[in-house]
């Protein structure tokens, strides 16, 4: 299983319209992807944002960068002008872990109001 961190920084003025674009546009993306195992949506105390999505194996990341749905959300992550600073990706394996049955709960409550059932 890996782990793929992608970081950018966020203009302040066009914060709200970034979190929602991954909460409606970004979300549903990364878990139409084959493999993908689920995504966090993160800000760092400096501003800076970053997506978190967990993955079967490398064959499923490596197949992100050729989907079109990946490339059509990033097009339009693009244009809401949103980005500003460097954009990096980092692969991590995952050696092991732990998830409770509380996490649920958490990322719902740490989650804006939606229409989709997914967390």
């Amino acid at each position: 299983m890996l782990l793929r961190i992608w970081t950018t920084g966020v203009r302040p003025e066009r914060e709200q319209h970034y979190l929602d674009y991954a909460r409606t546009r970004s979300r549903a993306m990364f878990l139409a992807q084959a493999g993908c195992l689920g995504v966090f949506f993160l800000r760092r105390a400096d501003g800076r944002h970053a997506a978190c999505s967990l993955w079967r194996d490398a064959a499923a990341v490596a197949a992100l960068s050729d989907s079109a749905l990946y490339q059509s959300t990033v097009r339009g992550l693009m244009a809401t002008e949103a980005l500003h600073d460097d954009v990096t990706v980092e692969i991590l394996e995952v050696t092991g872990g732990a998830v409770t049955v509380d996490l649920a709960a958490a990322l719902a409550a740490a989650t804006p109001a939606r229409s989709d059932p997914l967390i």
